[in-house]
């Protein structure tokens, strides 16, 4: 995701309760509409549980926190709330008996260190129902990276990929969420992996309780908003006739909650797909709920205002509507076109995140995951597809949103560890997801896409610097345009020449060159 700031996640239940309800007063009644090139086939409207989300953080980062817990080569130094666990390869710290502020259903550990990349460290979580007998350590998978010198949480879904760059020495690691059966106990074990002694100065669990069941109003953040005149299900169809039948946001979330901050929306035509998993439990029955604490979690702990997919599919074939789009006078677009999200670093811009809800690395995903969901992911990404014109089985250049292109031609529909950057350092969207886009999900989805479909043109550039050398693939008919976000074509020249221009410069927007047949752009915007 973009570079964007992150507030502080230490809420009282008060302030968040007071904050959803000034935020979802006007927007629980609203109207949805469809993005303006999709049209309405079917709309739902169902009778809803309260929906809501409880939240509450738990911080170990004391000297009396830490020395409760039990140290095998690791030392605990400092005073007060300055200290910290140290320790370098073979060391390893495992927590205190942690009462749960309520029985969850999701946990996420988000930990403070010094001195080390983000693999250096390596957490584990456990709990039980009643303090003796203890579920098997579960390994954490790395969701995003904070540089704490800039306040900001960088989506990676694996250790620090090339290209983010950590200019402190203090970072703040989130884990994925880890589903829980509403346990009264938890436990963290980290394992210190690094030749170099690294500290630990705050390890946070965010106890999340995203359950369907209405608990009254000092329950959770999210009030219940009773709004039968909202469709809580839209069945849409693109210009390329292919149909979704998607839940609206209304349909797991009763408020229009945009979260605490937010970074400002920008909407950048799609010229990729992105796969991902959520890295979360596959054991779930209650799929709105997953996507619930997703989003809780993404809103408040990581400060990015709201979930990071654009799309999510759960377990049973339900796909849901991600990240909020346009509003307008008549009520706001659902699945807006082009809203940028935050998925992988520098691919946000001009991307859509489709997300499988749950983790395709592990042997349980192959007996939860239902051929009901697999088709709904062909459904989604030939959806996405055909509105976006993208041949699923073709391929193009992309332009990086950190001003440099990916490393050859990219496909058009591709997995999270596809960037530039990221293969290796990430599983995204796990061994089973990525098989099954390799060797089955192109070739299903152009079989559901007519020759309309088809990419119009493609783009290829060089750049040197800050300016960058672009060239069509195309013709003047195809109508085809593309857009580049914080990039300035020169008045003078060929134009075909562009100047990048950073975020605060009063120029910044998003411009368009509509394809010509030769070298070079026309200026249209």
């Amino acid at each position: 995701m973009p570079r964007n700031s992150r507030i502080s996640h230490r809420y009282s239940r008060r302030d968040v309760l007071k904050g959803a309800a000034a935020l979802g007063l006007g927007a629980a009644g609203a109207a949805v509409l469809p993005s303006g090139d999709l049209s309405v086939v079917a709309t739902r409207h169902d009778q809803r549980p309260g929906k809501r989300v409880r939240l509450e953080n738990v911080i170990d980062q004391s000297r009396a926190d830490f020395a409760a817990g039990s140290a095998s080569g690791a030392g605990i130094r400092g005073e007060g709330p300055n200290a910290d666990v140290h320790g370098n390869n073979g060391a390893s710290f495992q927590s205190r008996v942690i009462n749960a502020p309520f029985p969850p259903t999701h946990v996420g550990l988000h930990w403070k260190s010094r001195g080390a990349r983000p693999s250096d460290l390596s957490v584990s979580v456990r709990s039980s129902a009643n303090g003796q007998s203890w579920t098997q350590w579960q390994p954490v998978n790395i969701e995003a990276i904070a540089d704490l010198n800039d306040d900001e949480a960088i989506s990676v879904h694996g250790p620090t990929p090339e290209g983010l760059d950590l200019d402190g020495d203090e970072i703040e690691v989130f884990a994925s969420l880890v589903g829980l059966d509403g346990p009264a106990f938890l436990q963290y074990q980290v394992q210190f992996n690094g030749e170099k002694d690294a500290a630990l100065d705050q390890m946070t669990l965010t106890a999340i309780d995203a359950s369907s069941d209405d608990a009254g109003s000092e329950s959770g953040f999210f009030a219940t908003a009773q709004a039968s005149d909202v469709p809580t299900g839209l069945t849409l169809q693109n210009e390329a006739g292919v149909a979704l039948e998607v839940v609206t946001r209304e349909g797991w979330l009763d408020e229009e909650d945009q979260g605490p901050t937010s970074w400002e929306p920008r909407f950048v035509p799609v010229k990729k797909i992105f796969l991902h998993h959520t890295a979360t439990s596959n054991n779930y029955n209650d799929g709105a709920a997953q996507v619930r604490a997703i989003h809780a979690y993404h809103a408040y702990e990581l400060g990015w205002g709201d979930i990071g997919y654009q799309m999510l599919v759960d377990r049973f074939g339900n796909v849901y509507e991600g990240r909020r789009g346009r509003d307008g006078a008549d009520g706001r677009e659902v699945l807006s076109n082009g809203v940028e999200a935050g998925h992988a670093f520098a691919y946000n811009y001009g991307t859509s995140a489709i997300a499988a809800i749950g983790n395709s690395q592990q042997g349980q995903w192959d007996r939860t995951w239902s051929d009901a969901a697999y088709d709904a992911l062909v459904q989604a990404v030939a959806f996405e597809c055909g509105r976006h014109y993208l041949d699923p089985e073709g391929e193009s250049h992309f332009l990086r949103s950190d001003r440099v292109w990916h490393q050859g031609p990219l496909q058009h529909c591709v997995g999270h560890q596809d960037a530039d950057g990221s293969g290796g350092s990430t599983a995204c969207p796990g061994n089973r997801l990525y098989d099954f886009l390799n060797n089955e999900l192109r070739g299903r989805v152009a079989g559901k896409l007519s020759d309309a479909a088809a990419e119009p043109g493609g783009l290829s550039g060089d750049q040197d610097g800050d300016t960058l050398q672009f060239n069509w693939d195309g013709d003047e008919d195809d109508g085809f345009e593309y857009f580049f976000e914080g990039w300035w074509r020169r008045a003078e020249g060929d134009g075909s020449v562009m100047e990048y221009l950073p975020s605060q410069h009063e120029d910044f927007a998003l411009h368009s060159w509509a394809g010509t047949d030769d070298s070079g752009a026309s200026w249209d915007g």
